[in-house]
């Protein structure tokens, strides 16, 4: 039995970059009602608009999801890119760091990446944190296996609390950011409660140092 498609209201996509067009791409999709056999249906009308320059498509991204009734505010995706706009320009940050910065952010946040910013809130940031060290945990442990059986030992901790901690890091600078006088896009209350939340566990302190006996061993 097919599943039925679940439609998500109108909304607005992108900005991805078309390399077959080596432009970036916007989709504007609206839901409307159309009568089939009878029936009354929803159909997604989709359009779509191109853009030489990133910038340009985000603009237009945002006063498409502002003139949207059905999307309160910006969305969370608009905001990480003007997130990543503001570490690359404003505070010059490093190519490499930017990327890598805006990687974590949209991974942490992919369930509520086109939802509004209020969906960001301390009880899904606590829970994304405790997903986010249970995967880090069960990756650890797997290769703790694959070193064991090859022989070799390895120093670090399973826990993963280390990796999760500095993910959340990034999430509470972002989300400063968000609460921030000249923006307040997130209320000061509730990014205060995402700044109390913890990764639970012990941090590994340094790294495990490698014995003299076991130096001798594997020369």
């Amino acid at each position: 039995m097919a599943r039925k498609k679940k439609r998500k209201g109108n909304r607005v996509l992108g900005p991805r970059y078309c390399k077959d067009r080596g432009r970036w791409q916007v989709v504007r999709i609206k839901v409307e009602r159309v009568e089939r056999d009878g029936e009354t249906c929803l159909v997604d009308d989709a359009k779509y608009y191109y853009f030489d320059k990133r910038k340009e498509a985000i603009a237009f991204r945002r006063e498409l999801a502002a003139a949207n009734p059905d999307s309160p505010g910006p969305l969370v995706v608009d905001v990480l890119d003007s997130y990543e706009l503001f570490q690359r320009d404003e505070k010059e940050n490093r190519p490499r760091s930017v990327t890598v910065t805006s990687s974590r952010l949209r991974m942490f946040f992919q369930d509520v990446l086109h939802k509004p910013v209020h969906a960001i809130t301390a009880d899904l940031v606590e829970g994304r944190v405790a997903e986010r060290k249970a995967a880090e945990k069960d990756r650890r442990e797997r290769r703790h296996l694959k070193m064991k059986k090859k022989g070799r030992r390895c120093g670090i901790s399973q826990e993963g609390v280390d990796t999760t901690a500095g993910e959340l890091r990034v999430v509470k600078t972002f989300v400063r950011w968000l609460a921030d006088k000249k923006r307040k896009l997130l209320e000061a209350g509730e990014a205060m409660e995402i700044c109390n939340v913890r990764v639970e566990g012990k941090r590994n302190a340094g790294k495990v140092k490698l014995r003299i006996d076991l130096l001798f061993r594997q020369v």
